[in-house]
C-alpha cells in the first residue's frame, strides 16, 4: 500500500491529474448510475400513476353516470307527483317519457310503482309489465324498508337477455311518508356504459379493464363474456373493495384451478355511487417494456458520454483544475448551507463569470434565509400569543358557562349562591371562598354563604373572614382587589382590615345594570393564584354571579309578597268570618236583655231566669271569641303561652260535650272511656277549646237525615 502510495507520489502533476480525473469520472460514473436507476424509478412510478389516474377517471365516469341516472329520476318526482291514487297520471306519463329519453341510450327502462312495489306505469310501455309485483326484488324491498335511494345487484334482464343494474328512489307524501318509486334500468352492455373502461384497450395489448362488485364478480368487461363471472384477481378485488381505496399492484392472473406465474400490473379505485370498483391493468412485461429501455438506453448514452467527457477533461484540466476546485467547494459550502464564507476568484472569462454569479447568488441566499428566519421568529411569536389570547378567551367562556349552568340548575339565593361557589372554586383552584351581599338599607356588607376552612390562616384577632371589610373597599373603588398576607390597616373603629394569613387573596365586585351587590372573596395557600389571566375570569364570573344573585333576590322578594299577599287574604276571611260569630251572641245579648227592660211587659220569675241564662250563655261565647281573638294576636306576636296543670281528662271531654249538647237539638253525644284515666299535665282551657272546635266541627258537617237523627262515631286518643 505504501509503495503504491509513493508511486502515485511520484508521479508528474499531468499523470497524478489524469489518475484523479478518471477515479473522479468513475465516481460519477457511479452516481450518474444511481441516478438513472432513480430515473428509471421515476419513469416507473409514473406509468403506475398514469394507471391509477386512468383507473380513478374511469370511476369518476362511471360515477357521473349513475349520478346523471339518479338526478333524471328526482328530477321527474319534481315535476310530477307520481302518486298511485291520482285519477289522471297524464303528467307522470310525460315525466316518465322524459326521464327515459334523458337517461339515454344506455336505459332499459323506466318503472313507476307503488308503495306496495307493484308496477303503475312503464316506459317504454309494456302490458306484461304493469300491474307485475316487484316487492319480491331486493333493491325494491330495501328502498321499501329504508325509505333511501338503492342500487341493486347486478342481473341479467329477462325480457330483452341484457345485463342490467336498477336503480330505485323513493318519492314521499307531504307527511314523508313512502307515496311511490322511480326504478330505472340500466344496460351494463352499452356502449355508453363501457366507455369509460374502452381506454384500457390503448394500453397495449395485453390493456384490459374491469368492472366488479364487493365479490369479485365482473359486472363489465372489456374482455367479452364475463358478465356475472369470477374476474381475473378475485382475491384482490375483494381486499380492495373491504379496504374501499385506490391502489396500483402486480398481482397474479387467477384462472379456475388457482394462481398462475403470469403477472399484472393492475390499478383499482372504487365507486363512490355504489360498491362496485374499476380495475385498469395489463401484462406487466409489456408494461414496463418502455422502462427498460429506458434503462438500457441511459446506460449506453451515459457510458459514451462520460468517456467523451472524460476525454476532454483530461486534455483541459491544468488549466481548469484550480478555479474548479475553488468553485466546487464553494459550492459544496452553499449546498450545505455555509453562506458566510465570500467566493474569491482571480481568473477571468467564462469561469470568472461562474465565480461572480456563485458569489451573487451565496448573497442572495444569505439575504432571503436571514429574512425567513425572522418572518419565522416573528410567526411564532404571533401565533403564541394568539394561541394564549384564545385560551384565555375559551377558559373565560367554559368559566361564565359553568356558572351560568350552577345558577340556573338552583333555586332560591342561598342555593345559587351555595352551588356557584363550588363552581367557582373548582375553576380557579380557590381554597377558601364566601359570598358578602350589600344590604342596601344600610349599605353594609354580611357574609352568608362561605367555603372558609375552620383549620384556615386566621388573622391576629382569631378572624377568618377579611371578605366584609375588603368587600367595603372594593365597593369604594368598584375595581377587584388583588392581594395576600396583612391587607389593610388595624382593626379599631372598622376603617381598615385585619392580616386576611393566606398567601394569595382576591376579592372581586358582583355587579349587575344597577351597581355592585355584594362581593366574591377568595383564598389560596399558593403564591400568585390570582394573576391577571385569573383576574380576568373571576370579573366575568362576578358579573355572571352577580346578575344570579339579583335574580334569585327578587325572585324571592316576589314569593314573599305572594305569601304576604295570602295571609292578607287569610286575615281578611278570618275577620269576616269572627265579625258573624260576635254579631251572633250579641244579637241574642240585646233581644233578650231589652225584653228584660221592658216596663209595659209583666214577666214571672221563670222566664226571667231563662232569659238571663240565655244572656249568660251568649256572653260566654262572646268571651271565648274574644279569648280565640286575643290568642291569634298572642300567637302573630309570639307570646302565646301555655299554662301545665294536673288536670282530670274524664272530667274536660264531658264538661265541653255538655256545652256543645246545649247549642244543638239535632245531635246526641255518647262519652265512654274503656278504662279511668290518670290525672295528666296539660293546659285544660286550651284541651277544652281544641275538643270545642272539633266537636263543633262535627255538629257544621255531619249529615242531616230527613226527620231522622244521624249517628257518627268519633275516637279520640290522647297521650
Amino acid at each position: 500500500m505504501r509503495q503504491i502510495a509513493n508511486g502515485v507520489h511520484n508521479l508528474g502533476l499531468w499523470p497524478r491529474l489524469a489518475l484523479t480525473i478518471t477515479l473522479g469520472f468513475l465516481f460519477f460514473f457511479v452516481i450518474f448510475g444511481l441516478l438513472s436507476m432513480r430515473i428509471v424509478s421515476d419513469s416507473t412510478q409514473r406509468i403506475l400513476k398514469e394507471r391509477q389516474v386512468l383507473t380513478e377517471m374511469a370511476a369518476d365516469e362511471t360515477d357521473a353516470l349513475l349520478t346523471q341516472a339518479f338526478y333524471e329520476l328526482e328530477k321527474a318526482s319534481t315535476f310530477a307527483r307520481f302518486d298511485p291514487g291520482a285519477g289522471n297520471l297524464r303528467d307522470e306519463y310525460h315525466m316518465l317519457a322524459h326521464a327515459y329519453g334523458q337517461v339515454g341510450a344506455f336505459s332499459l327502462g323506466v318503472y313507476f310503482l307503488d308503495a306496495k312495489g307493484e308496477v303503475v306505469m312503464v316506459e317504454p310501455y309494456d302490458a306484461g309489465a304493469v300491474g307485475a309485483d316487484h316487492s319480491v326484488k331486493e333493491h325494491i324491498r330495501q328502498v321499501m324498508t329504508t325509505g333511501q335511494r338503492s342500487v341493486s345487484v347486478p342481473f341479467m334482464e329477462p325480457r330483452l337477455g341484457a345485463p342490467a343494474v336498477a336503480l330505485t328512489i323513493p318519492i314521499l307524501d307531504e307527511q314523508g311518508h313512502l307515496m311511490s318509486m322511480l326504478s330505472g334500468l340500466i344496460d351494463l352492455s352499452s356502449p355508453i356504459f363501457r366507455r369509460p373502461i374502452q381506454a384500457a384497450l390503448q394500453l397495449g395489448h395485453t390493456g384490459h379493464a374491469e368492472i366488479v362488485d364487493d365479490q369479485g364478480m365482473v359486472i363489465a368487461s372489456t374482455i367479452p363474456d364475463m358478465f356475472l363471472k369470477p374476474g381475473e384477481h378475485v382475491e384482490w378485488y375483494q381486499r380492495m373493495m373491504a379496504e374501499k381505496r385506490s391502489s396500483v399492484e402486480t398481482v397474479p392472473y387467477e384462472e379456475e384451478n388457482g394462481s398462475t406465474e403470469w403477472m399484472h400490473v393492475m390499478a383499482f379505485a372504487p365507486l363512490s355511487g355504489a360498491d362496485w370498483g374499476i380495475s385498469v391493468g395489463g401484462d406487466a412485461q409489456e408494461t414496463f417494456a418502455p422502462v427498460v429501455d429506458l434503462r438500457n438506453s441511459i446506460i449506453l448514452l451515459g457510458a459514451i458520454t462520460l468517456a467523451g467527457i472524460l476525454s476532454a477533461t483530461l486534455i483541459g484540466a491544468r488549466r481548469l483544475v484550480r478555479p474548479v476546485r475553488v468553485l466546487t467547494g464553494a459550492a459544496q459550502g452553499i449546498a450545505e448551507g455555509n453562506l458566510s464564507a465570500a467566493i474569491k476568484l482571480s481568473e477571468g472569462g467564462e469561469i470568472g463569470l461562474l465565480g461572480q454569479s456563485l458569489e451573487d447568488m451565496r448573497l442572495r441566499l444569505k439575504e432571503s434565509m436571514e429574512r425567513i428566519q425572522g418572518w419565522n421568529v416573528e410567526l411564532e411569536e404571533k401565533v403564541r400569543e394568539r394561541t394564549k389570547e384564545l385560551e384565555q378567551l375559551a377558559w373565560e367562556l367554559q368559566a361564565a358557562s359553568a356558572v351560568a349552568t350552577a345558577a340556573n340548575e338552583s333555586v332560591g339565593l342561598p342555593q345559587v349562591v351555595d352551588h356557584c361557589l363550588d363552581t367557582v372554586m373548582h375553576i380557579v383552584g380557590a381554597e377558601a371562598s364566601a359570598v358578602a351581599l350589600l344590604d342596601r338599607p344600610g349599605g353594609r356588607l354580611t357574609t352568608g354563604t362561605h367555603r372558609w376552612p375552620e383549620d384556615g390562616p386566621q388573622d391576629e384577632w382569631g378572624n377568618q373572614l377579611p371578605a366584609e371589610c375588603l368587600g367595603h373597599q372594593v365597593l369604594a373603588t368598584g375595581e377587584p382587589l388583588i392581594g395576600g398576607g396583612p391587607v389593610g390597616g388595624e382593626r379599631g373603629d372598622g376603617a381598615g382590615c385585619p392580616a386576611s394569613g393566606w398567601t394569595s387573596l382576591a376579592v372581586i365586585p358582583l355587579r349587575t345594570a344597577e351597581g355592585i351587590n355584594g362581593t366574591l372573596c377568595l383564598a389560596s395557600s399558593r403564591a400568585g393564584a390570582f394573576g391577571t389571566r385569573e383576574v380576568a375570569v373571576l370579573t366575568i364570573i362576578g358579573h355572571q354571579l352577580g346578575i344570579a344573585i339579583e335574580k334569585a333576590r327578587l325572585m324571592g322578594e316576589v314569593s314573599q309578597l305572594q305569601a304576604m299577599r295570602e295571609v292578607d287574604l287569610l286575615k281578611s276571611e278570618f275577620i269576616s268570618g269572627i265579625s258573624h260569630e260576635i254579631r251572633t251572641p250579641l244579637g241574642f245579648i240585646k233581644g233578650y236583655t231589652t225584653t228584660l227592660l221592658r216596663s209595659d211587659v209583666q214577666h214571672s220569675e221563670e222566664t226571667r231566669r231563662e232569659f238571663l241564662q240565655i244572656v249568660g250563655e251568649e256572653t260566654e261565647k262572646l268571651t271565648e271569641l274574644v279569648e280565640n281573638l286575643l290568642d291569634t294576636s298572642r300567637i302573630e306576636a309570639g307570646s302565646f303561652t301555655i299554662e301545665r296543670r294536673p288536670m282530670d281528662i274524664e272530667e274536660v271531654v264531658r264538661r265541653v260535650v255538655e256545652k256543645v249538647q246545649s247549642i244543638t237539638e239535632r245531635h246526641s253525644f255518647s262519652v265512654t272511656f274503656g278504662q279511668p284515666l290518670p290525672a295528666v299535665p296539660g293546659d285544660s282551657r286550651r284541651i277544652e277549646q281544641v275538643l270545642h272546635n272539633l266537636l263543633d266541627n262535627a255538629i257544621k258537617y255531619s249529615p242531616r237525615g230527613a226527620g231522622s237523627p244521624s249517628w257518627a262515631r268519633c275516637r279520640m286518643t290522647i297521650s
